[in-house]
């Protein structure tokens, strides 16, 4: 029968290697045959030629054709039709090539072999070539989706419960993956690095001493260098190439061949816009540029291609670079939309020669923001020799002064920044004739401050002025205890240590405590040997600071001093650290706030006492929020004449820290500056309470009282005390009350209109 003959030339029917039963109408076998054939071979009939009947002498002889040459022919393939491939599972199904997959229809007028190579009606061809190239690829894609979902389920029964079965065409088992770990910006290893090169060319092989290949496992490496002015020579075994930096990160300032040609063209060339200063995030591309110095090529050869220098900056011999992770500023790791490294921005300050004009000593600075964090790192180089011990105070104060452009108006880099970072060298030395705060010079700001009825003249302050920077006795003394070992016995000594107690430099800093010989003088070779026309000293310094809700987030987890570098009299010094930020900190940033359901936050009983005044002071402070990102609002006390100022809780402003629960409030810090006309006197910081349960009135209701020394850059000697009491009310009624109060007209302030007034 011709019905049979057809099905029994076509290998992929189904049914194909069954026997008709004798009792079937021929012609129904027939025409069931022949159906099948056009469905597979295409074969076009007459629109009422159906089920075999009123065949004709030349449809039956292309029957018998297509039966001879059906394991030979095979349809040519349509255009844009992707390869053929077999899909047993399809086509050994009952039925499965019967119904149109797009209408489901089961016996079409007409069957054509088109997208996906599965069968589709003539009514859903006219229908897809209507439709666009990409609606007919989405379509298309929808059905594969459909189809390989359907092969699935026939083989889910097989599949182990603890594997997922990727959808593709091969069956491929892989293992679930755990749970999503912590995120990069939540825990960050970075490396700080300082060393006064003493202008001599380095050695490429000796950074294998402090700085591992392709960056080992570090997230960000900031890198400071003093006296870094050397001829580079000819390198012809080193390959020069472009490295990946960030755009604009490898702008030099002009040379410091004047120094106050150079402090006009920061002010006026360098200064930042006022777009700058905004809130929003600031992203640079990732780019290619051309390292021209020797020192900042061979950093990069040693990272690598997986590290972008984020910024540099340069001031005649100082050099700081910041590298971080290629991944982490091209897009890979995102933070809210852009890279994970964003907001880049950079500044320096010039406190050498010339009343502090020329830059052969100040401070470099570079900030940005990993993720919700916001990081600051400072390499400076101060005042040298033994005497100049409060001409470093006083440089390091200048920097926090003229650093200006990438901080808030009313903070410093000391006090704004989540973590920050300051490394150098600082100069300071080892002096044996002082070991307690006594020893110190009491005179602060150019006030002489009384002592036991008698005054401290005014003028250059010494800190040991019988002491001899060569004196035999004391180079002696001092390489005995560094035989020994005796490297607490040696701080003791060190005069950055006890200006540190007394409030006089790095207020709030912290710093690890060495467990390796001084830094300076030694000789240029290998091991720590000294130079008897200096008294060692720990020159080279490393300290960070944090705000108050994120203290104990900073982990210094290694401060060592490589004695296998040999180029420079100084002996480098670099720490690791180990940056965490609390989930809630980021849960800030990510989710959509509500201002309306912010807590409501009153600061009663403020006073401040023993702060510099004069006739006619006129006290007032700001309270600064942070996330500096989320809190905007400004808010200020009232205006008080009086030597020592108090505020009444109706002439303080309720605060409305951006948080929506206690976790969220604990990641966010308050900040009081203190203002006597425009005149900024310092600053204290503090944590909104709740954080721990002594600060519990009743149900949702926190104090915490406070009573700290005020800051003003780095300084809290002789600049006075702020105490009062915070109240946090996290009820309804009391926040319900705050939106009251913040949607009347706010009352005008008395403000002074300028310094003299």
């Amino acid at each position: 029968m011709l019905g049979t003959g057809e099905l029994a030339g076509e290998p992929d029917a189904p049914g194909a290697s069954e026997p008709q039963p004798e009792d079937q109408d021929p012609g129904a076998s027939r025409g069931k045959g022949e159906r099948n054939a056009r469905q597979k071979g295409g074969n076009k009939r007459g629109k009422g030629d159906r089920g075999g009947m009123g065949e004709s002498h030349n449809g039956g002889q292309r029957g018998q054709n297509q039966k001879s040459n059906q394991g030979n022919r095979r349809r040519p393939r349509m255009l844009g039709e992707p390869p053929r491939a077999r899909l047993p599972e399809l086509g050994d199904a009952p039925g499965a090539m019967d119904r149109c997959v797009l209408c489901c229809e089961e016996e079409p007028s007409y069957v054509g072999i088109g997208l996906c190579r599965h069968p589709v009606c003539w009514i859903c061809t006219l229908r897809l070539r209507v439709l666009n190239q990409e609606q007919c690829a989405q379509k298309s894609r929808e059905v594969s989706d459909q189809l390989k979902a359907a092969r699935h389920l026939m083989t889910v029964a097989s599949v182990p419960t603890d594997v997922d079965v990727v959808p593709e065409d091969v069956n491929v088992l892989v293992p679930k993956e755990d749970a999503p770990g912590p995120q990069p910006w939540q825990s960050m290893k970075i490396l700080c690095f300082t060393w006064n090169m003493g202008d001599a060319k380095p050695e490429e092989e000796e950074l294998e001493h402090w700085l591992p290949k392709k960056g080992g496992d570090y997230d960000l490496v900031a890198v400071g260098v003093q006296e870094c002015s050397y001829d580079p020579g000819s390198s012809p075994s080193r390959n020069p190439k472009r490295r990946k930096s960030l755009k604009g990160s490898g702008k030099v300032q002009l040379p410091m061949l004047s120094g106050a040609v150079e402090e006009a063209w920061h002010t006026l060339g360098s200064s930042p816009r006022s777009s700058d200063k905004s809130p929003e995030r600031r992203v640079r591309d990732v780019r290619e540029e051309a390292f021209n110095f020797h020192w900042d090529d061979i950093l990069a050869e040693r990272l690598g291609d997986g590290f972008t220098r984020v910024q540099q900056v340069v001031l005649m011999s100082m050099r700081l670079l910041v590298f971080a992770r290629t991944e982490y500023c091209d897009g890979t790791f995102e933070w809210c939309g852009g890279p994970l490294v964003h907001s880049v921005q950079q500044t320096y300050s010039a406190t050498g020669l010339m009343a502090g004009t020329v830059g052969n000593k100040g401070g470099l600075v570079v900030t940005l923001q990993f993720g919700p964090t916001r990081l600051c790192f400072v390499s400076c180089h101060l005042a040298a020799h033994l005497s100049a011990g409060e001409k470093r105070n006083s440089d390091c104060r200048e920097i926090l002064q003229e650093t200006w452009p990438v901080c808030h108006p009313d903070l410093d880099l000391s006090c704004e920044f989540d973590h920050c970072f300051w490394f150098g060298d600082l100069n300071y030395r080892l002096d044996l004739a002082m070991s307690d705060l006594r020893d110190l010079p009491t005179v602060a700001l150019g006030k002489a401050k009384p002592t036991s009825g008698k005054e401290i003249p005014t003028g250059p302050s010494t800190l040991s002025a019988p002491s001899n920077p060569s004196r035999p006795d004391h180079f002696t003394a001092i390489l005995d205890m560094v035989e020994a070992e005796l490297y607490d016995e040696l701080m003791r000594h060190d005069q950055l240590r006890l200006y540190r107690q007394a409030g006089k430099a790095f207020v709030g800093f912290r710093e690890g405590n060495p467990s390796f010989p001084p830094t300076f003088k030694v000789e240029r070779a290998s091991g720590t040997k000294h130079q008897e026309e200096r008294t060692p000293s720990y020159c080279d310094r490393i300290l960070w600071k944090s705000l108050d809700s994120l203290e104990g987030c900073v982990t210094q987890q290694t401060l060592a001093s490589p004695a296998e570098v040999t180029t420079s009299d100084h002996k480098p010094v670099f720490a690791r650290f180990k940056v965490e930020a609390p989930a809630s900190l980021g849960q800030l940033f990510q989710k959509q706030l509500s201002p309306d359901k912010f807590p409501a936050v009153q600061v009663t009983h403020l006073k401040a006492r023993g702060v510099p005044s004069g006739q006619g002071a006129k006290f007032r402070v700001l309270f600064i929020v942070t996330p500096l990102e989320l809190n905007t609002a400004r808010y200020e006390s009232a205006v008080r004449q009086m030597r020592e100022p108090t505020w009444r809780a109706d002439e303080l402003p309720v605060l409305r820290p951006a948080a929506t629960c206690q976790d969220e409030l604990n990641s966010c810090s308050v900040i009081l500056v203190l203002y006597n006309k425009n005149i900024r006197l310092g600053s204290v910081g503090l944590r909104f309470p709740g954080y721990d349960s002594s600060h519990t009135l009743s149900g949702q209701r926190f104090h915490l009282d406070f009573d700290k020394p005020i800051v003003n850059r780095n300084c809290s000697f002789a600049t006075g005390h702020l105490s009062g009491r915070l109240e946090l009310d996290w009820s309804e009624e009391a926040i319900r009350a705050a939106n009251l109060a913040a949607s009347l007209p706010a009352k005008p302030q008395q403000r002074a209109c300028c310094a003299l007034q």
